[in-house]
């Protein structure tokens, strides 16, 4: 089905499942939903006349960080044209909020997790396993940086510093754009609302990650109310 369906001069998008760079294809069959396919979904609702404004419904754990950037700056600039109201109806965590915080107004269930501002991911090294399996591998490089962190050798602390590193500055952008976002410093960011902290609805607003706790009902009342300006 069209992520995007239109209620009473509201634009409702969904956005459900695992987060990836680019347009789902097939995989939406599957439950995941592409940064491609939610600015196509938007833009419909932007470019359609009988739409005044647009309700994001958000049930997402986050996803790639590759696109949500990108796609978060995207709505806030449609929301200056149309506003944007977001709804947890289930999580928006992660990359989920990253997008979250664009709305000019952000709602939540009283049972959804909010938050999760951070960044992770996962290195497996196989080097052991494929010494037991009697396989001698070698990776030879024209500098000390080129490769590290593949499978086949012993995980250094020149690949650990690395890794740390991007990961921090991953971090900064999400909790600086966030902070753009809800009109915060990011340092109030980090402090109150970030380090990977997940918070039910009433805890979300008190930090102020969301504005309030609301039904569906309420929040789609609340962005049609914006869209009669």
């Amino acid at each position: 089905p069209p992520l995007m369906a239109v209620q009473e001069g509201v634009g409702m998008v969904s956005v459900k499942g695992p987060l990836i760079n680019g347009n789902a294809g097939f995989m939406r069959l599957f439950g995941v939903t592409g940064y491609g396919d939610i600015q196509e979904a938007v833009m419909q609702a932007a470019e359609a006349k009988n739409v005044k404004s647009i309700l994001m419904i958000y049930a997402t754990g986050g996803g790639a960080v590759e696109g949500v950037d990108e796609t978060s700056t995207f709505l806030k600039q449609v929301s200056a044209i149309k506003p944007i109201v977001t709804y947890a109806s289930g999580s928006m965590a992660s990359a989920g909020y990253w997008l979250g915080s664009a709305g000019v107004r952000r709602l939540a269930s009283a049972t959804s997790v909010v938050g999760s501002i951070g960044v992770t991911t996962t290195h497996f090294d196989r080097s052991q396993q494929l010494k037991k399996e009697g396989i001698d591998a070698k990776v030879y490089r024209s500098g000390k940086w080129k490769a590290l962190g593949n499978p086949y050798e012993a995980r250094s602390d020149l690949f650990d510093e690395q890794m740390q590193s991007m990961i921090d500055d991953l971090n900064s952008i999400f909790e600086a754009r966030v902070a753009a976002n809800l009109n915060v410093t990011p340092k109030q960011v980090h402090d109150k609302m970030g380090q990977g902290r997940e918070f039910l609805g009433a805890r979300a607003a008190a930090v102020g990650l969301i504005d309030g706790i609301a039904t569906m009902q309420e929040a789609f009342a609340v962005a049609k109310l914006l869209g009669r300006g």
